[in-house]
């Protein structure tokens, strides 16, 4: 319990890195909530592979024109699986509509990053993180249940939207929900979830013989996120600096209860010059100023030259290590 030391005047000037390193490196409702932002880097990584998987699954000679006709429905490599080009009727002469997929969806992510981190700086990073979170239930839903390749590359365009949303986002909430010194291994454990997520679409692409049933998967991992609404908290570091003092309270209540300790609250207030608060009113931004500011342009486009060219590699690769891993099998 924190008692009568949390008052208006020390709440408004909390310094949140001061604040958490209070609850410790592994404070346990600080790991609670890095734990449950973590599940976007798991849903984004798995959402990002599976098409590699459940798009097409054989050699691109088995479509050349000394071994086929071009009308000839694609052939797998593994017996009896179903996948869209085998559902959608997708043959060898228009087998390249299958990269839509792949593309619709990195359209979606480029598209959802400004907009995102904008929302996620005006209104919150906690709706910003859970809405798209729940809207992800629903387009992977749909995904799975779409009646033509049409309509999957329309929710899977939006999966996209809203996958990147919680990619960003979240990555924002794991730095913000810890301390200072867990963020060193914290970037080790990022990784290691992402992993995760490719390696879990491999293994149960092994035992799923369905496109539509691996798809599905995901909605167990996000169907965790329901409850969320009642258990998720906003980022401490939002909530200091817009001045949010009865959600910092109760930030501060529950982090005492499920850690267990008391904290002084005088030693996180932030750093004054002579001891007097300079407040500056800081120029509101919106998503104009990305294309209004030189500088803003400049470094949106080099992200994003940046992103393409990191992300070219990875179906490829993902392919080539499941072709791998079948032919070991």
């Amino acid at each position: 319990m924190i008692g009568n030391s949390a008052k208006l005047l020390v709440l408004q000037n909390l310094d949140a890195d001061k604040l958490l390193d209070q609850f410790g490196k592994y404070g346990r409702y600080q790991l609670l909530v890095y734990a449950m932002a973590s599940i976007n880097f798991y849903i984004f990584s798995y959402l990002t592979t599976i098409i590699s998987l459940i798009g097409d699954n054989f050699h691109e000679d088995k479509c050349s024109s000394n071994n086929l006709n071009v009308s000839t429905l694609l052939k797998e490599t593994k017996n009896n699986y179903i996948t869209l080009a085998d559902e959608f009727g997708i043959t060898c002469e228009s087998f390249g509509s299958l990269d839509h997929a792949n593309g619709i969806f990195m359209i979606g992510n480029f598209m959802a990053v400004p907009f995102s981190t904008y929302l996620a700086d005006r209104y919150g990073r906690r709706m910003t993180f859970l809405i798209p979170l729940w809207l992800l239930i629903l387009t992977t839903i749909a995904c799975a249940l779409s009646p033509t390749f049409f309509w999957f590359l329309i929710f899977r365009f939006l999966s996209g939207v809203f996958g990147s949303a919680i990619t960003i986002v979240g990555f924002v909430l794991t730095v913000e929900s810890v301390a200072g010194s867990f963020r060193s291994i914290q970037t080790l454990l990022n990784t290691l979830i992402w992993v995760f997520g490719i390696f879990s679409v491999g293994i149960l692409y092994i035992f799923i013989e369905n496109w539509r049933y691996l798809y599905l998967y995901i909605l167990f991992p996000l169907l965790i996120s329901i409850f969320y609404y009642k258990t998720f908290p906003e980022s401490i570091h939002w909530l200091i600096a817009n001045n949010k003092t009865k959600e910092i309270q109760k930030y501060i209540f529950y982090s005492c209860e499920i850690n267990k300790i008391n904290i002084n609250l005088n030693s996180c207030k932030k750093e004054l010059n002579n001891n007097k608060q300079i407040i500056e009113e800081l120029p509101k931004r919106n998503f104009f100023d990305l294309f209004i500011r030189p500088n803003f342009t400049f470094h949106l486009i080099l992200n994003c030259y940046i992103e393409v060219n990191l992300n070219k590699p990875l179906r490829p690769y993902c392919s080539r290590i499941c072709l791998l891993g079948f032919n070991f099998i």
